[in-house]
């Protein structure tokens, strides 16, 4: 539907109860478009809006009171597109007020942001955009991508930090990102809480943390830290990098004067075997260290009140109490040969949603025959720890992603997946058929994903 004519063919007449509306691009995100209503009179209102080819678009209603003020973002027009905007307020009698249509021409996204193009039509029964990193040697970018693979909100990180975690704020006020600086002699991570108008709402550090957090439901961060000690392994005493959980109200610095809620190095005895992987070393706390269990992803399962932490270096995951921090269980299996993983359930995965459950995983599979990637789900009998593979999608092309990889299950049965490394984002029925895909420029890749039905 043609935006513009339509709203030009519904331009309200004058009269004493028209509204009175302004319309500017933001200041940190020209996208996000600040919005203010005056209405003299009661209802709810919201905002029209559509680019010129576009369909229309409504923003959430609010309640509003006579003589009252509205204000409020519009998050979604795509970059480089002229934009219309209308304010409305439908009162509880059903009357539709109207204010004046305005245009904006919202500029074109930075230079080095990574250019995306859709392949394909994003199916309608799947409405929504993408919420990911896109990952250069020039830059880290959170952005939002709608359906043709156009930015409709983006942050630009500071220079030399790692992103390898984000995901919405559960308060809707906007993003959590885990970034770690590597220009520092020892790399600090920080969470950042980004709002909506791109400006940052606050900071925590979090001492040794790394790869991975969780925002729970009480607004508290839990997050994976590293930890350094000896362990031994076939009667060789080894000093380590392992991991622990810890968890922390929000503060400028997390609080770490207590004990680790669990530690691999308090906790639980590693298994006496060992692949590849876990004799590269990372430089901790001043001196070189085996990357030992690598834990590179967190959940929590709120029916069990319960963490689910996945060690990618051992192909384990663990049920840990959020209560008091004792390992419920270990969902694992007889790895025989861990340098040897063809016919293993996973082989050196990232998570993306684990319960006590049921895990849905994306399988790096960094150790099969020839080494290639794909997304995996099981079933785990709480009882007997047994493993029921539901789902089994390898990359279309057997390719490797051998960092990072994402994938969320969407209400309708589609999976989308970032195929990290790739640069690619996919949306797959349940049987694996490809509906839709983004495909990042060359050289740029894709971080963790999150999908929005709808906007904030």
């Amino acid at each position: 539907m043609l935006f513009i004519l339509l709203m030009a063919c519904t331009e309200p007449e004058e009269s004493s109860t028209s509204l009175e509306s302004s319309f500017e691009l933001g200041e940190v995100i020209p996208n996000a478009v600040v919005a203010s209503i005056d209405s003299q009179v009661a209802g709810v209102a919201f905002i029209e809006w559509g680019a010129a080819a576009g369909d229309t678009r409504t923003t959430r209603r609010t309640p509003i009171d006579a003589g009252g003020r509205f204000e409020g973002l519009i998050i979604g027009p795509p970059s480089g597109e002229r934009v219309s905007f209308r304010a409305v307020v439908e009162t509880e009698g059903g009357e539709r007020m109207e204010g004046a249509l305005e245009t904006l021409d919202i500029p074109y996204e930075p230079a080095d942001l990574p250019n995306v193009n859709a392949v394909g039509t994003l199916p309608g029964s799947a409405p929504g955009h993408v919420f990911t990193s896109l990952i250069s040697s020039q830059s880290t970018q959170l952005v939002i991508l709608n359906e043709d693979g156009r930015p409709v909100w983006f942050v630009k990180l500071p220079s030399n930090e790692l992103v390898t975690a984000s995901s919405l704020a559960q308060d809707g006020s906007g993003v959590l990102v885990l970034t770690t600086d590597m220009s520092l002699t020892a790399p600090q991570t920080v969470i950042l809480h980004y709002g909506w108008d791109g400006r940052p709402l606050r900071r925590m550090i979090l001492p040794d943390g790394h790869h991975d957090f969780v925002e729970l439901p009480d607004g508290r961060i839990a997050w994976i830290q590293l930890e350094a000690g000896p362990i031994t392994i076939s009667g060789e005493s080894i000093n380590v990098a392992q991991d622990a959980l810890r968890v922390s109200a929000w503060a400028e610095t997390a609080d770490v004067a207590s004990p680790a809620l669990f530690s691999f190095l308090r906790d639980w005895r590693s298994p006496d075997r060992e692949c590849e992987h876990q004799r590269h070393t990372l430089f901790y706390q001043g001196r070189e260290l085996l990357d030992w269990t690598h834990a590179n992803s967190l959940d929590y399962d709120a029916s069990t009140d319960s963490f689910l932490m996945l060690t990618h270096h051992i192909d384990q995951a663990f049920v840990i109490s959020a209560t008091d921090g004792s390992l419920r269980s270990e969902i694992r299996f007889d790895e025989g040969d861990p340098m040897a993983d063809e016919g293993e359930p996973w082989s050196h995965a990232h998570s993306s949603t684990m319960s006590a459950e049921r895990l849905l995983l994306f399988d790096n599979g960094l150790h099969y025959s020839p080494p290639r990637s794909r997304v995996v789900a099981y079933d785990v009998n709480t009882e007997t720890g047994a493993l029921t593979e539901t789902l089994s999608l390898w990359e279309p092309e057997r390719r490797l992603v051998f960092a990072l990889g994402d994938v969320k299950a969407l209400p309708g049965d589609e999976l989308l997946t970032s195929w990290s490394t790739l640069g690619r984002i996919t949306l797959t029925s349940a049987t694996g058929e490809e509906l839709w895909a983004l495909e990042t420029s060359a050289g740029a890749g894709t971080g963790r994903i999150e999908w929005m039905a709808e906007l904030p």
